[in-house]
Parts: C-alpha cells; structure tokens; sequence
C-alpha cells in the first residue's frame, strides 16, 4: 500500500544537489496524507483517522472558500476513546479548546460541484503543502479539565505573587497599527521582578486577559523570571518575608483590569511611542503604566513605587572579565534614574556573572509548592559561617561543602519532596545539583571567601539574585501507562536505567537511580547504551512526554509513499486496550519501576537498557561503556525476562524514588 502523493510545487519534482528542496527533503513528492491521533493516557484506548483526498466531507468557511475541519475530527477521536480533555503533545500543561479552528484550507477554486478528480486534486495538493504536522497525536484523560474561572485563577496568581515578593504583570501589545484596543491587542500573564526590563517582544499571544490567565500555569507565569531581558537586570535586594501566608485572597476582576489595560493602549500611533500597557500587581495592588519603544530600547513609562517588603541592597562587585559587555557597558539598576533599561547587547554567555555584570555577596531563596506555602532565605556570607575543604578521591580536585543555611537538601524536608524533585522556576529543569547539595569546585587559586565564592556562583546569571524553587512531586502518570502508550502508538519504548554507589564523602558524585525514557520507531537499531540523564523516574517521564511531539515526527515515514501508521483505526488491534503482561501482578503499576531497578542493579557502574517493542521485552547490557550492547533477555513478559537473568520477584528492589540522597 502507498500514499497518496503530489508534486513538490517548490522544486517541480526535480531537486538537485545544488539547490536542495526542504519542502520535499529531496524527494520531489509530497505526502497527501494526515493522521490524527487521540489516546486515553487513563485507559490506554487509541483512535486515529487517516486524513486523505475524499476521507472527509470539507465544510464551508465564512469567506465563500472551503476547509478540511480537524477540530471536528479529534472531538470525534476524543469522543471515541472517553477523553474528556485533550492534551496537544506540544503544550501539555493546558488542554486544547475544542472549539479552537484547526483545518486545512482548500484552494479558493474548490467546490462541491466540481467533478470527483478536481476536487480530490485539490485536497491532495492542500493536504501535502499544510504546515502542521503530518502526524499529530494528542494525548487525553478520561475526567474533564475544570472549567476555567478567570477571576479565580487570577485571584490566585496575584495571591502568589504576593507571598513570593514579586510582581505579576498583566500585559497587552499592539498588533500592527492597532490603537484602539480590542481585537488589535495580544495578552499575556507573567511574574516578575521589581526594576527588571521589559521585553521586546510580546510574551504571550493570548487573545483576552480571561484566555491568558486560563492558559498560565503558575509555573509557566514563572518562565525566564531572573533571566536579564532587554540588557536590564533587576536590583538585588534582600527580601522581608510576609507575615500571614494564610492571609485570603485579593478581590481582583479580569474584566476590570483589561478595561484598565485597553483604555491605557488607546493612543494615536502616528504621534506616540507607546506599543502596549501594563497592569502590575504589586503588594496588594494594581499599578498601570504604558510599554513605550524609544530607538531599539523597550520600557515602561514609569515604574511602580518599589515595594515596602525589598530590604537593602545585597552587596556585589562588578565582574572582573575585561570582555565582559554587562560589567563594561552597564551600571548597576539601582543607579539609574527609574531603573530604566541599559544597552541591550548583553554578553549572556559570560562565564563569570552570567550576564548579569555583577558578582553577587548573597542570594535569596524562595523556596514553594504554588499552593500557598512558600519560604524566603536570605543567603548571606556571615561571619563565622565556614565552608569545609575535601578532596574526593575520585575526582581529586578540592571541593567546598557550605554550612547548613546553605543547602537546598536541608531546606526542602518538610515539603516532602525528593532532592530530585526541586525545581528551577526560571529554567524549568531540575534544580543544579551543586545548589541542591551545597558545595562549589575551588578553583586553582584558591579563595579564602568559600561562602562567598558559592554564593558568587549560584547567583550567577540570574537577575535580581533571586533563586525560585518549585518543591513538588510532579503529576505524571505510572510508567505502565506510558508503556501501554508506546504500545498503542506502534513505538518502542527505551528506558536507559544506571544505579550509582552511594558516596557520603563525594557530594560531587552522582547518586541512586538516573533515568532516560525516550520512544522510537521499532525498526530503530540499539547501536549504544548511554549513560542515563535525569536523576529520577518521574524526571525521565515528564521529559519523555514533553518531547513526544518530536518522537512523532522521528516515527513519521521520511518516504512520501509510505503511508502514516494510523493506530486504533478501524482493523487495528493496536489502538483496543489490553494486559501488556508487564508483571506478575496485576497491579502493573508498582510492580514496573521496581523489576526495572531490580534488573539495572544486576549491572553495577554500567548503564542497562531495557527495551519495550511491540509485544516484546528486551534487556541490553554492554560490558564497557560506549561497547556495542548485547542482548541477554527477551520475553513477551518482562518479569519472565528478569527470571532468565536470574532476578526473582521475591527480591527486594531498589528504591526508585529516592534519586539523589
């Protein structure tokens, strides 16, 4: 069986090496063929419709031309698996609005009258030339989201900001030459720091303050908050903790904030610089000010008084790199008249400060779950706080362990939490394992400071010299469920496992159990076992998932005729729910994590590669790092596949969810 196929319209069919055609990636042919995709991570069914020339009925657009409505096509996959909320692999924080338009729009000369060959034409030629993906899977869950409630929502975001002594800004762009407001104008919804910079582009294109808050997680409002934007960094100051966390909520409207923004953006752009406004919660209360670009520099109008919760200044020294631009071209924020923003040829990638121009004497650690608790340190190189000096033997370079107050590990325990389970807000990643664990590389000189010198280097780069840290297990589902997904999807699942030695002497050595959980297509050779990169399961997952999109694209056919697989189509067994015989046990979702353990630590200082394919289980061991990997087990059952390595269920198994100690 083929696809169907069109010519490359970019290179007429006939791409040369001296002009390659990225449209058809050489081929001289275009796929006319989309799948959709939509799988209950809850339940494991999967539905897929293969979209072709005359598949489906196109339906009328209000200008007169026609469409190929996706949208109505994944409400029916949805529908047919019972998923309630739909996910795109793109975006999985937030579910897709099933009333978004997603469709593929047909040639202006396309009618219904027009005979059978014309009008499949037509759809091929759309279909192949479409710039969304040829295979788009999303992902479901059998329960519906929550009905978004927009005063809520940003009741909560305000309330946060309040605890965690930062602002929340509330920010409309102009599109184009919009100036009325309105449809012209592009929203978001982000936190951030008093005196930081503005930046040059829009941070969100959300079409409502209601849709911005309904589509910003707490999380995502935390995205790149101690980055430099625009050449200007915040003012670094130590932080007054608020008094009452549980103080209620602030009574705020999005209908009476936007209002607010809209009137603010109504200016005549022929006479004014002004490009957007800006509504900023700050301590308890909105400020409003218009964003204005003057040459290539983007600020605001005026800044808010600065908060009464900012205490002194954290002390600094410029960054000594002679090619440093942040130390050579800017002075400190808080010696410029409004914290106005400087240059914005910022030298980001210096290895001293990071960008930032400056070597900061201390750091503030906020430290939260985003629901309400939160806790702010106050890092500062006191007297009488001594870094210890050891030499591990493994690496024999000398190494600073910090005091107590120093240590992310000591800080987190009544969270709850795992050190592996502290995140970076700003980045998103798990959180540096020297900051989790309290210690700095000394460097050849070296300096008598070692508080200093750790307090230099975990401030590094970040404005404001402010530290977020997200102390939370994710919300993920079992492993089982994303083997079952692979399963349905036709993909291989790989899961590179490695259990290190516990050294209490080396907190330089990597600890417990790292993971790497990627999917592929099955015809996929194992060339090498890589040493596995994240430090727990639940780290491992959430980046497998997040990065599903592109093992999709990976699994897409490169040959234009080769048809798209479309799982749980109609005569397809792969999308119908089944025991995939992980375990022994019916409770397959315990039970996984600890065979896998229990087979990576037959393998002590080399990582193990345990491989899910289309109804079979395979484990890889290599006998030196990097070696070609062999196969010692397979089995349709993997409990009967660790059993031929001598692995019983009756052994005790590691725990997976300690990660790093």
């Amino acid at each position: 069986m083929t696809a169907p196929v069109v010519t490359c319209a970019s290179c007429g069919g006939a791409p040369t090496r001296l002009s390659s055609c990225s449209s058809c990636h050489q081929h001289g042919r275009r796929r006319a063929q989309q799948v959709l995709t939509v799988a209950n991570l809850d339940t494991g069914a999967v539905a897929s419709i293969s979209v072709t020339p005359g598949s489906t009925t196109p339906r009328p657009a209000p200008d007169g031309t026609w469409w190929i409505d996706l949208t109505a096509l994944v409400n029916d996959l949805a529908s047919a698996v019972g998923a309630e909320s739909v996910f795109d692999t793109s975006g999985p924080d937030q579910p897709i609005d099933p009333d978004e338009i997603l469709g593929i729009a047909l040639p202006p000369g396309w009618r219904p009258s027009a005979p059978a060959a014309t009008r499949a034409a037509a759809e091929a030629a759309a279909i192949a030339t479409d710039t969304g993906r040829s295979w788009r899977v999303y992902l479901g869950h059998s329960v519906p989201w929550p009905e978004p409630e927009p005063d809520r929502l940003l009741q909560r975001l305000c309330g946060l900001a309040d605890l965690l002594r930062i602002d929340l800004i509330v920010e409309a762009r102009r599109q184009g030459n919009s100036a009325t407001g309105g449809p012209g104008l592009t929203w978001s919804i982000r936190f951030g720091l008093p005196g930081a910079g503005t930046p040059e582009e829009p941070w969100g294109i959300h079409g409502s303050v209601a849709d911005a808050v309904a589509r910003t997680s707490p999380a995502i409002a935390f995205r790149d908050i101690t980055r430099c934007v625009a050449g200007a960094r915040a003012p670094a100051h130590w932080v007054t903790p608020p008094r009452d966390q549980n103080a209620p909520l602030p009574v705020v409207h999005v209908e009476t904030v936007e209002d607010a923004v809209v009137r603010d953006c109504r200016v005549d752009p022929s006479v004014s610089d002004t490009i957007g406004a800006q509504a900023i919660w700050r301590e308890g209360r909105w400020h409003h000010t218009t964003v204005r670009r003057i040459g290539p520099v983007t600020a605001r109008g005026h800044e808010p008084p600065p908060p009464s919760w900012l205490g002194q200044p954290i002390p600094y020294t410029t960054c000594p790199e002679h090619d440093c631009a942040a130390s050579l071209h800017r002075s400190p924020p808080e010696d410029r008249p409004n914290h106005e923003p400087g240059p914005s040829h910022v030298a980001a990638a210096c290895r001293r400060c990071g960008g930032t121009g400056l070597l900061y004497h201390g750091a503030v650690v906020t430290i939260t779950d985003l629901d309400g608790r939160v806790d702010h340190h106050n890092w500062e190189a006191e007297p009488g706080k001594f870094g210890q000096i050891i030499t591990p033997a493994a690496s024999r370079q000398p190494v600073a362990l910090m005091p107590e107050p120093f240590r992310l590990t000591d800080l987190t325990g009544a969270y709850g939490v795992r050190p592996a389970d502290l995140t970076d807000l700003s980045t998103g990643q798990i959180a540096d394992h020297a900051l989790r664990f309290g210690y700095t590389v000394i460097p050849n000189n070296g300096p008598a400071d070692l508080v200093r010198t750790y307090l230099q280097r975990v401030g590094q780069g970040r404005s404001g010299a402010r530290i977020f840290i997200h102390a939370a297990a994710p919300d993920l589902p079992p492993l089982a469920h994303v083997v079952r997904l692979a399963e349905r999807l036709g993909l291989s699942l790989n899961m590179t496992v490695e259990a290190y030695p516990r050294h209490p002497d080396d907190p330089t050595a990597l600890h417990g159990e790292w993971w790497t959980i990627d999917l592929t297509p099955p015809s996929r050779n194992i060339m090498t076992v890589l040493r596995p990169l994240y430090p727990s399961l639940q780290h491992a997952l959430r980046i497998c998932l997040n990065s599903l999109d592109r093992s999709i694209d990976r699994a897409t056919p490169a040959d234009p005729t080769t048809p798209i697989p479309c799982p749980g189509a109609a005569g397809d067994a792969a999308g119908v729910p089944g025991a995939l015989g992980v375990a022994d046990q019916a409770n397959d979702d315990a039970e996984l994590p600890q065979l896998i353990s229990r087979i990576a630590s037959g393998a002590p200082g080399l990582p193990v590669l345990i491989r899910r394919d289309p109804g079979e289980w395979r484990v890889y061991r290599s006998t030196e790092l990097g070696s070609v990997p062999v196969r010692v087990a397979s089995n349709a059952r993997l409990a009967d596949a660790a059993a031929s390595l001598g692995i019983g269920s009756d052994l005790p198994g590691a725990d997976t969810q300690a990660g790093c100690p």
